[in-house]
């Protein structure tokens, strides 16, 4: 009879041991879950979406103004006008175009904080085949 009962509990104390491993795996799976979406969700905290969309727009604006041939020129005035033309209402840009043999920038006296603003340059050939630099700085206003 001794013999029946220890049978017994050998045969029925292992699905114990099999129900605390599924358990610590799930909770395993569930902290790891946890974890990827905090950090997915604290990095889109970083660069909310009209953040970015500025620097978007900053850069699609300076890419017109390379495809029209107006950068290669190097008319400020008519760089100013049509940056008044394209940039949408409520955005600010602030630029300085860097060639080998003439430097222009736009920033002048204004006072912005580059920390607060977004920036981004591009690179492009002049109508004398030079090699020159545009950066932009672009912040809501």
């Amino acid at each position: 009879m001794v013999t029946k009962r220890l049978s017994l509990s050998f045969r029925f104390g292992n699905k114990g041991m099999i129900f605390l491993l599924d358990s610590v795996i799930a909770l395993f799976i569930v902290f790891i879950i946890l974890a990827i979406s905090i950090f997915f969700l604290s990095r889109s905290e970083q660069s909310p979406v009209s953040e970015l969309q500025a620097s978007r727009i900053a850069n699609d604006v300076f890419a017109i103004l390379d495809y029209r041939g107006l950068l290669g020129n190097f008319d400020a005035n008519e760089i100013t006008s049509e940056l008044n033309a394209i940039l949408p209402v409520g955005y600010v840009v602030e630029y300085k175009i860097e060639c080998p043999n003439r430097v222009y920038d736009s920033r002048g006296s204004s006072t912005f904080s580059e920390e607060s603003a977004f920036s981004g340059e591009r690179v492009f050939v002049d109508t004398k085949f030079n090699k020159c630099i545009a950066r932009y700085w672009v912040w809501l206003s």
